[in-house]
């Protein structure tokens, strides 16, 4: 625990990059799949992280998300912005102070209403979640908004 609040401070002391071009459809994307692969439905409807697979994979907004089944597939494809994470998958209590790039554990997640009544998947790097979950939510969420707003008037 003491190990990741450490990498944690390290990773934000000294800024995450932002990408050359940002914009809400940014994702944390590696190696060409979005969120490490993993399926974004299954969150919603298992309430868990499951690893999707590329047999089962749609573009949204020039990024690829595999899925754990076809029937997963079929309802992302019906409405995409229903299942894509809040700010881009990245680690939602990093974007409320301010950082954005900051990776995540796919593991470390939770579905909750944003700013605006929608129900959202939150993802978090280690450690964090608890941060969030101490802090007042929507103080948090009013914060990671305008941070994730102003990066995208600022790329």
């Amino acid at each position: 625990m003491k190990y990741n609040l450490s990498l944690l401070f390290f990773i934000l002391s000294f800024g995450c990059p932002l990408k050359a071009k940002m914009s809400v459809d940014l994702v944390n994307d590696t190696q060409g799949v979005a969120l490490g692969g993993y399926d974004v439905v299954a969150y919603f409807k298992s309430q868990k992280a499951v690893k999707g697979l590329k047999k089962w994979s749609s573009v949204y907004q020039n990024h690829q998300y595999y899925f754990s089944s076809k029937e997963n597939q079929e309802l992302f494809d019906k409405d995409p912005s229903s299942y894509v994470p809040i700010y881009g998958g990245w680690c939602s209590w990093a974007v409320s102070y301010g950082k954005i790039g900051v990776p995540v554990d796919y593991n470390e997640f939770f579905i909750k209403k944003d700013s605006s009544g929608k129900e959202r998947l939150f993802l978090f790097f280690t450690g964090t979640l608890r941060k969030w979950e101490k802090e007042n939510h929507r103080e948090q969420l009013k914060k990671a908004d305008k941070t994730w707003e102003k990066s995208e008037k600022t790329f």
